[in-house]
């Protein structure tokens, strides 16, 4: 998926949806965040999509890397 696909499926969405969204969460993927040291680059498309509609658009945080290894790491019971 690049940048200018997540941008414009999420502006259709938006134009689709019954009420008015104020915030996203998104992944740190390249279509969604910058790269560190990348800051003074222009902003992302999908940026200005959320600004034009007045949504804030919040970063998942990054797992924990001990986590990628285990494939069970998303079930919980007793014995975890």
């Amino acid at each position: 998926m690049t940048r200018q696909i997540a941008a414009d499926f999420f502006e259709d969405t938006l134009q689709a949806l019954p009420y008015r969204a104020h915030t996203v969460l998104t992944d740190n993927w390249v279509q969604f965040a910058k790269k560190a040291g990348t800051e003074a680059y222009e902003r992302l498309i999908f940026d200005v999509v959320c600004y034009r509609h007045g949504i804030e658009n919040h970063l998942a945080k990054k797992e924990p890397e001990r986590f990628h290894n285990d494939p069970n790491h998303y079930f919980t019971g007793p014995n975890t």
